[in-house]
């Protein structure tokens, strides 16, 4: 292996580009990740607003069910009691 000595200056021009380069790369790692902190609080208060939505249509089809089931009751209610008066007639009929 052949030892070579290298002009001070040009080592020291070196390693100042390469402390320029770490320095440069290390405020780029810090702007991701300032980036992806703010877009990890977007997505949660995207998830918040979501979950809010889907909570507020699903408080609203309960509502609909609800109504709907009144009214199906309702109908077969009347169904069973017009069945009993036409049961009761027939019987009577005779």
């Amino acid at each position: 292996m052949v030892m070579t000595t290298q002009d001070p200056r040009a080592a020291e021009d070196r390693l100042s580009r390469l402390e320029g380069a770490y320095e440069q790369m290390d405020r780029r790692m810090a702007d991701q990740t300032a980036a992806t902190s703010s877009l990890g609080v977007k997505v949660d208060a995207l998830g918040v607003e979501l979950r809010k939505e889907i909570q507020g249509q699903v408080s609203e089809l309960r509502r609909e069910i609800r109504a709907d089931l009144r009214a199906l009751y309702l109908f077969v209610g009347g169904a069973w009691v017009s069945l009993a008066a036409l049961v009761v007639g027939l019987y009577f009929a005779r």
